[in-house]
């Protein structure tokens, strides 16, 4: 399985499925329906992208005050790219359309990487058996683990 490194809180928005859409200078070799796994990178996240994320989210969710970081936090499938979107979360050049995002249940620790990566296998493993068993359990699992930065330095 591919896997695309995001800052945080960006990893987060797109695991709870409020960011429909990536923003790249690139387009991907990815085939449409392909899964994707989000990879949050180790960096803590930036004050000013939290602040951003809970305007774009509004109150349809409370923006944590803690992110897993250096882990695998979600499994989407990439849809398309586009070169304008009417999604809030669009900024381009270049947005890859995201579609069906499955947060973990638990996330996978993984060392990232620049570009689209292919997952190691042990990870890709451990990534499919979280998906599994969280549908077992039911969408509203959301328990999380992990390493954690907060949003403000």
């Amino acid at each position: 399985m591919r896997a695309l490194t995001v800052r945080q809180p960006w990893a987060w928005a797109i695991a709870e499925g409020y960011k429909d859409i990536e923003n790249r200078s690139w387009s991907p070799r990815l085939e449409p329906g392909e899964d994707l796994a989000i990879h949050a990178g180790c960096a803590a996240p930036d004050w000013d992208d939290v602040q951003r994320v809970k305007k774009l989210v509004g109150r349809r969710a409370t923006v944590p005050e803690t992110f897993d970081c250096g882990c695998v936090v979600a499994v989407v499938r990439y849809g398309r790219t586009v070169e304008s979107s009417r999604s809030r979360w669009f900024s381009g050049p270049i947005g890859w359309i995201l579609i069906d995002a499955r947060a973990l249940r638990l996330p996978v620790d993984c060392k990232g990487q620049l570009g689209l990566w292919f997952l190691p296998r042990d990870v890709e493993r451990r990534v499919r058996r979280g998906l599994h068993h969280r549908e077992a359990l039911g969408a509203d699992v959301s328990v999380r683990g992990g390493t954690r930065a907060g949003g403000r330095g």
